[in-house]
Parts: C-alpha cells; structure tokens; sequence
C-alpha cells in the first residue's frame, strides 16, 4: 500500500534535486532537521468510515483492520436489506486506515482516512 506519508516522503526526495531553492529548501525541512518526518510509520488507527444518505460521513473508531472490515461488511448488509437510503440512514460503509507518523522533535502527523484498495476489487 502506498500511502500518504510515503509519497511526501518520496515527492521530497525529488524535489531535493530540484533547481528551485525554495523548492530545495521545503524538502530539506521535510528530511532533515527537529521536523523531519520519521520514515517508519508509528501506528496505523482502523475506523468504519460510514457515509449517510445526506452525503455527511462519519468514522468510528476500531481496534483493529478485522473489526473495521466486520462492521463494515454487517452496515452494509443490512443496508442491502432495506430500501433506498433516507437522509439519515446507512447508505455505505468501509474499513478505512489512517498513518500517525512522527517527526524528530516528537510532534504526531495524522495523515488522511483511506480505504484500502482491496476492498473495491472482488476477492478470488
């Protein structure tokens, strides 16, 4: 899985090359120095991202990628059960993942909710 943190980490290494020297200088802070973003991942968090019929969506936190992909799996179950999603009602759910990394000084970067991508491709 590629994910966000890689690829800043990956888009400043090539921009270190670059001939713009504010260029170089942002992906210095990025590599180098209190701020720099360590490259080894602190912790994955799991949630349930469920989207409502309004279009709003939420996350609830889960333990782990089983217990996100089981509650998703059983949302949408019973979604398929019902009729058309009202305003307030389950319209979709997923097992989304979100990277907590660490710079030197100690300061937590959350990246953004994704859903892993097998999650939209038919298991065989």
């Amino acid at each position: 899985m590629t994910a966000f943190h890689t690829d800043v980490i990956a888009l400043a290494r090539h921009a270190s090359t670059s001939s713009n020297p504010e260029l170089r200088a942002a992906a210095s802070r990025i590599l180098t120095g209190n701020h720099a973003l360590i490259t080894e991942t602190a912790r994955v968090d799991w949630a349930e991202a469920v989207t409502y019929g309004d279009g709003e969506t939420r996350y609830f936190e889960e333990m782990d990628e089983e217990d996100a992909r089981k509650h998703a799996a059983r949302d949408n179950a019973h979604r398929a059960l019902g009729a058309e999603a009202g305003e307030t009602d389950i319209a979709h759910a997923a097992a989304v993942f979100r990277e907590v990394r660490m710079l030197v000084d100690g300061t937590q970067i959350i990246g953004p909710c994704m859903a892993p991508a097998d999650q939209f491709f038919d298991r065989k």
